[in-house]
């Protein structure tokens, strides 16, 4: 596909020279699976579970920004480690989304704040001042939200579900300062997806007739809106369908204008997105997915563990004083076999017999694991990755890795 010069489409990676890039993530999930002791439960007992429920709090700026939010300091005021969690649910979504794992991870663990993503927070994404719901801006909000009204100025752990991550992403690249590590469950990944294939097609396709790029100003009229998704209500002959065997859910005017937005947020095309994800902050990440998700092609996000895993920056812990401190962690002490050479090899997870909504059926499972990472993060120097990058430069095994052929 082609517009304007740019080019797009579908990414497939299923060659034979692929197979040694699944073969190693593979091997590399069971492993975790075991050296996290992960038990899968076959139904969560949520009689048996109290999720928690926050007190949703307002942040109102004086130029007409504002957004939803929930935040357990109020609720608790120690905690286990100092680090602090900020979660970007997906699209759609809402920050109910994150009540089982927050439930298992325990209220007392650490500061956890839930973003409610303008537009999936019961009122529009617009008539907030300058705000129109665009993904850049709300980047921007997020930075607001965490320096203007909460007043923090700690770097934090950013904690997204699906879509959330594209936001996560953004802001490691427009506000480097705040991130200290990302935990990424089933995000999309970073070279073109069947669902953002056929979304940008479905933008390019009523740019064309509605001149969206050149009067965006129109996705703000209410009765625009409305027709903008009727109309694809019956261009897709409903509001749930499936491309290349992946559903795509996209059930209100809402969720249609923030795919809309979110493709007009890039000028130069939604290919910048990807070329972003290329070259993401050296921070420590935490994956998970699940083997049977119909929405992430697990190939590709295989390509994103690789890449981040041993294709660009290695991490490394070969101080002992901090070897001894994750050896002696209530919860990293656990750990079989920590591994000390790759950090970011042990938190690499594909949960079986899991789909997308692996943040609500994996919950508990999930829990423990995270808790690990979070403590890591706790427990690592301020100054670690600026350590780690000089004792072990970006790409240092690149002469021995196989390179993925796209």
């Amino acid at each position: 596909m082609e517009t304007n010069n740019e080019k797009y489409s579908y990414t497939s990676l299923s060659r034979v020279e692929n197979f040694p890039i699944f073969e190693k993530i593979y091997s590399v999930c069971k492993e975790n699976q075991n050296k996290f002791s992960i038990e899968l439960v076959k139904k969560q007992k949520k009689d048996l579970v109290q999720y928690k429920s926050h007190l949703i709090k307002r942040a109102q700026f004086d130029d007409g920004w504002f957004c939803f939010y929930t935040d357990n300091l109020g609720d608790h005021s120690h905690f286990e480690c100092k680090e602090i969690v900020l979660t970007v649910h997906g699209f759609p979504g809402n920050w109910r989304d994150w009540q089982p794992i927050e439930t298992y991870i325990g209220n007392n663990f650490c500061r956890w704040i839930n973003l409610f993503v303008p537009g999936f927070d019961g009122e529009t994404e617009t008539n907030r001042g300058s705000y129109k719901g665009y993904i850049t801006q709300l980047a921007d909000l997020v930075v607001r939200l965490i320096k203007e009204h909460l007043k923090i100025s700690q770097k934090m752990i950013l904690f997204g579900y699906s879509g959330g991550n594209i936001v996560v992403r953004l802001l490691q690249q427009k506000y480097p300062e705040i991130c200290k590590a990302h935990i990424n469950l089933v995000g999309p990944t970073i070279i073109w997806n069947p669902a953002h294939l056929y979304m940008y097609h479905v933008f390019n396709t009523f740019d064309r007739e509605f001149k969206l790029r050149e009067h965006p100003e129109q996705l703000e009229d209410p009765k625009v809106r409305e027709k903008l998704y009727e109309k694809f209500k019956l261009f897709q002959m409903g509001d749930y369908f499936v491309y290349e065997k992946v559903p795509i859910w996209c059930d209100t005017h809402e969720t249609l204008m923030i795919w809309f937005k979110k493709f007009l947020s890039f000028p130069e095309g939604w290919s910048k997105f990807y070329e972003i994800g290329h070259n993401q902050q050296d921070i420590l990440r935490f994956y998970a997915t699940g083997d049977i998700d119909p929405l992430v092609d697990s190939q590709l996000l295989f390509y994103e563990f690789y890449h981040n895993t041993y294709l660009r920056q290695v991490f490394k812990i070969t101080d002992e004083q901090t070897k001894q401190k994750i050896l002696s962690n209530k919860y990293l002490s656990q750990l079989k076999n920590f591994n000390f050479e790759n950090v970011q090899e042990n938190f690499l997870f594909m949960f079986p017999r899991t789909g997308h909504t692996i943040h609500i059926k994996r919950a508990y499972e999930l829990a423990f694991p995270l808790k690990c990472f979070i403590s890591l993060i706790n427990i690592l120097p301020d100054n670690y990755y600026e350590i780690n990058k000089q004792q072990t430069p970006n790409n240092p095994y690149i002469g021995n890795i196989f390179i993925p052929k796209l």
